[in-house]
């Protein structure tokens, strides 16, 4: 996993490593931090899952 904070004190994403500059919503968790285009990534993972499973 990326380290959540560069050296400037800007917050990272954990999963991809973008910088909150770079995305347009960046949500802390208790030591991450993910942004909204990790979270659309892992919806569509799990709604191709549920697919497969009907």
């Amino acid at each position: 996993m990326a380290r959540s904070r560069e050296s400037n004190g800007v917050l990272k994403c954990s999963f991809c490593g973008k910088s909150q500059n770079d995305v347009r919503k960046l949500i802390a968790g208790p030591t991450v931090y993910i942004c909204d285009e990790c979270i659309e990534l892992c919806n569509d993972i799990i709604a191709e899952e549920w697919e497969e499973e009907k």
